[in-house]
Parts: C-alpha cells; sequence; structure tokens
C-alpha cells in the first residue's frame, strides 16, 4: 500500500500542475519534447503503474489473509513479497522509459492539446500498443476485480468456519474491508473504461462508448474522455479525412474545455499558421 501511495502521489504532484498550468495558458508550457514525454510518462506510465501494483496488492493481500504462513519464513517472505513487488516496479520503468522516452518510432508532440495529445508512437505499433492496452491496463483491472470477489466469497464462508476464533476473523474482515473499499472507489471509473477499450480492440467502432469516456472522465481526470487525435503525418493519409469537417475529436475537446460549441475559421488567402498563433495568444495575453 505505501508503493500505491507514493505513485499516487507523484501522479498528482506532476499531473495536477501541468493540467493547471495549460488550462491558465492555453497551451503546453514549455513547449518542449521533455515536458512531454514526461507528462505521457506519469499519465500513462505511472497511471498504468499504479493499476499494475493495485493487482498485484490485491494478490498479495489475497496470500496474506489466507496463506499467512508463507510469511512468517525469511526465504518465503522474500519470494512473495519483495521479489514480485520489485520485478514489476522494474518492468513498469523500463518498459515506459523505453517505449515513451526511446520509442521505436518518432513522437509527434502537439502542444496545443492537453498532454500534448497524449498519443505516444508506440500506441500505433501493433505489438506495444495492444500489450499495453490489454496487459497494462485491462488485465489487471480484471484481476483486482477476481481478487477481491474471491476474498469476498472465503472471507464470508469462512465466517461460520472461525467462530471461536474472534481474533483471526477481525483481522481477517479488517483487511478485507481495506482491500474492497479501496478496490471499488478505482474499479467503478476503472472497468466501463476497460471494457469499452477492450471492445474497440476487438472491432467496436471508435464512436461508441464516447459518452460514457466523457462520464468516466469527470469521474476520473487521469483518463482521457476524447479519442486521441491523429498526428498530422497519419491524417494526411487518411482518405477519410475532411478538413472542412469538425472532427469527433475536435468536438469532444472543445466541448469539455469550453462552454460553447466547435467552430470553423475559413480564411480567403494562405496563412501562415504561426503567425496567427502567436497573434491569438499575444491578444489574449494583452487583453485579460
Amino acid at each position: 500500500m505505501i508503493v500505491i501511495l507514493i505513485i499516487g502521489l507523484i501522479i498528482e504532484l506532476i499531473a495536477i500542475p501541468f493540467h493547471l498550468n495549460f488550462l491558465y495558458f492555453g497551451i503546453v508550457q514549455p513547449s518542449i519534447p521533455f515536458i512531454c514525454m514526461l507528462w505521457w510518462f506519469i499519465d500513462l506510465g505511472l497511471y498504468n503503474g499504479f493499476t499494475i501494483i493495485m493487482s498485484w496488492s490485491s494478490f498479495h493481500r489475497y496470500l496474506f489473509i489466507f496463506h499467512d504462513q508463507i510469511f512468517l519464513q525469511g526465504k518465503k517472505r522474500f519470494v512473495f513479497h519483495y521479489l514480485p513487488l520489485s520485478i514489476l516496479l522494474l518492468y513498469i520503468l523500463i518498459f515506459y522509459i523505453i517505449v515513451i522516452i526511446f520509442p521505436p518510432c518518432k513522437n509527434t508532440y502537439d502542444y496545443t492539446l492537453p498532454v500534448c495529445n497524449d498519443y505516444p508512437c508506440y500506441l500505433d505499433n501493433l505489438v506495444l500498443g495492444i500489450w499495453d492496452s490489454v496487459v497494462n491496463g485491462i488485465l489487471p483491472i480484471f484481476i483486482i476485480c477476481i481478487f477481491s470477489v474471491t476474498i469476498l466469497i472465503r472471507v464470508h464462508y469462512q465466517k461460520r468456519r472461525l467462530v471461536n476464533q474472534r481474533n483471526q476473523w477481525r483481522r481477517q474482515r479488517k483487511m478485507m474491508i481495506q482491500l474492497i473499499s479501496s478496490s471499488i472507489l478505482y474499479l467503478i471509473p476503472n472497468i466501463p473504461l476497460s471494457l469499452l477499450i477492450l471492445a474497440h480492440l476487438c472491432g467496436l467502432s471508435e464512436s461508441v462508448g464516447v459518452e460514457v469516456e466523457r462520464i468516466v472522465t469527470k469521474v476520473h481526470p487521469a483518463n482521457s474522455g476524447c479519442p486521441q487525435i491523429k498526428p498530422i503525418n497519419d491524417i494526411a493519409s487518411d482518405t477519410r479525412y475532411n478538413s472542412m469537417e469538425i472532427s469527433q475529436q475536435a468536438r469532444c475537446f472543445a466541448e469539455t474545455r469550453y462552454a460553447f460549441p466547435p467552430f470553423i475559421i475559413e480564411f480567403n488567402q494562405d496563412i501562415d499558421e504561426k503567425s496567427i498563433i502567436k497573434y491569438i495568444l499575444f491578444h489574449y495575453s494583452t487583453n485579460k
């Protein structure tokens, strides 16, 4: 639990100031790749790492409640307590450092979107993308569910057997309440999102479940309520893309940040996008 609290504290201390900074300036500041990679590492790496450690914690709590004798011996305590946690922490750090900081592809950073669009290029890799979504995201959620329900059922049925062993029953009940309460708070926003991601991986249209994702985003801001916007180099190859239409991603982003619907500005002549952006930012900063 201490490791979970430390990871959660790191996420809150870094992610929340980044979000507040973006909401204040309307752009990622400073607009450099390091900030985007750090934000991605926190938002994707540590968040999924939190889920992985949470799933291990549920399994560990199961062992501690029903097989506590294995923690009384030094070697078994090391094998079942310290070693798995150390391996998982190393895996989380190594995996996300490689795919985010040293990816097998070229990252595209969009400083005009929160979390720099929260779409590292490794997510487009078939193996890495599915591995991260399923193994690092969906599977731990189901592990938490399985062991939480298993503990609840076993404690309920052992209650009759431990009538004369009140101290042991109270200890089991206390640990069960701790696990179930923390698991429920974590699973409420994550189960619907995990089921949607799994359905999308199985072929469900990306447009299905957008409203559910928005609700989940309000409950748990770490989850992105809008589908990730494709990098510019990917848009060019998408034959369905029409620059005169507002994409679902842009509409979702606008409606969740501003109190007015998205719109398109049309110019009668060619413009320099960078100059327009600089002018708008200058106008905004001088007319607050």
